[in-house]
């Protein structure tokens, strides 16, 4: 009985972790695109660019690559998990 109770408890954990790192990922595929796409329309460097994204994260830095790039990153994420 407490074999069981042990081994729901762990894949709980194991799904809860999964998502928040599926999530972090998304995230950084989100700021990836923000970056790409002040390179694409103000012609800045990838540093200023950076430094912009990075001085407010949270911005409203919706693009063509966002949806692509947060995809890809769950994939990554994903599949990165299924290797360990």
């Amino acid at each position: 009985m407490e074999k069981n109770e042990n081994k729901e408890r762990n894949i709980i954990v194991v799904v809860i972790v999964d998502c928040l790192i599926a999530v972090f990922f998304m995230l950084l595929g989100y700021w990836i695109s923000a970056i790409i796409g002040f390179i694409q329309q103000a012609d800045i460097s990838i540093t200023d660019a950076l430094l912009k994204v990075i001085s407010k994260p949270f911005d409203n830095y919706f693009n063509n690559y966002s949806p692509i790039l947060m995809l890809l990153g769950v994939v990554l994420a994903e599949f990165s998990l299924f290797l360990s």
